[in-house]
């Protein structure tokens, strides 16, 4: 649910990743933030991509226990750092949040590849690709912050003589656009919106010219201390006018 509403509806597309996960050892299916999914724009769909990169946040006791649980490659990871980023920064104000201060806490940022590799060793033996130098789908994920490889997997099913990739990935767009990204409302409706936040604005302008209007005063009234005046219901307020009619010194706007 959380997929469909933030996704195709507002974002124009949304993902989910069907995967089997390691930890709780059965198929998963979660939904992946359109941010998070790194697909060129040129491509029009996920099975004819070259490379498809999923960015995870991983909290540091998960990759912990991937590597006990020989998901990853043992291998010596340094602490990340926190690295401003001035989108997330906006997206943080705008909800109210704030990034957590403590190092500890910094998740490990993995970055998971479906690509295309040429590794004759991994091939089996009796494949019609052995030894011919062509590109296979694997399963690559790489610590981003140290450039370690944490994992390369066949990303093929083992009795698949074409070595097909799996899917991993399903896309759900709202209205198909030019590139790999679908338009959502939010692209659909944006000149909408804007035109409908201006007549807001003209109305709430109006009424409150029409509640508190200005006007213009001659400078024979200029005389007093201020010529800004915010009256009180049931209040006067004395003002200079020479002796000449007040009409003549006070005068609305010839405008609502």
């Amino acid at each position: 649910s959380h997929m469909l509403l933030w996704g195709p509806y507002f974002g124009g597309t949304g993902f989910k990743k069907i995967y089997r996960c390691p930890m709780k050892r059965r198929p998963t299916s979660v939904s992946v933030a359109a941010e998070d999914l790194i697909v060129s724009n040129t491509e029009k769909d996920l099975r004819s991509c070259g490379r498809i990169t999923h960015k995870i946040l991983m909290r540091s006791s998960v990759m912990k226990r991937m590597k006990l649980i020989g998901a990853y490659r043992d291998v010596e990871l340094t602490q990340p750092s926190p690295t401003p980023n001035a989108v997330d920064a906006k997206i943080q104000a705008i909800q109210g949040t704030t990034p957590s201060t403590r190092p500890e806490d910094q998740p490990f940022t993995v970055w998971e590849t479906q690509c295309e590799l040429d590794l004759d060793e991994f091939i089996p033996a009796g494949s019609q690709f052995k030894g011919e130098g062509i590109p296979l789908p694997f399963l690559v994920s790489m610590d981003k912050d140290t450039r370690a490889i944490l994992a390369i997997r066949r990303d093929w099913n083992e009795d698949d003589e074409e070595c097909e990739r799996r899917r991993m990935y399903v896309r759900y767009p709202y209205v198909p656009g030019p590139g790999f990204y679908g338009t959502g409302l939010l692209n659909i409706l944006g000149n909408c919106s804007a035109a409908m936040t201006a007549a807001w604005r003209e109305a709430l302008d109006a009424g409150m010219y029409a509640n508190f209007p200005a006007g213009m005063i001659a400078k024979l009234g200029g005389r007093q201390n201020t010529s800004e005046f915010r009256l009180a219901p049931g209040q006067f307020q004395p003002i200079e006018t020479g002796g000449l009619p007040i009409g003549q010194i006070v005068s609305h706007l010839p405008f609502r």
